[in-house]
């Protein structure tokens, strides 16, 4: 169970990352931000391990 301060900073990252996602203007950028939300999302869920760095 997240303690409700990590659960907070990981809205809080998710909100910004789709944010970034649909704002960024070249492609590349906004595929990063989307798999950053998609890993902040997967850690409000439980559904994931600890978040990862995706490269490529």
């Amino acid at each position: 169970m997240l303690a409700e301060q990590d659960r907070s900073y990981l809205e809080r990252r998710y909100h910004d990352s789709l944010l970034r996602a649909e704002t960024a203007t070249d492609p590349g950028i906004a595929k990063i931000h989307r798999e950053f939300a998609l890993q902040y999302e997967r850690r409000l869920n439980d559904q994931g391990p600890s978040l990862r760095v995706v490269q490529g």
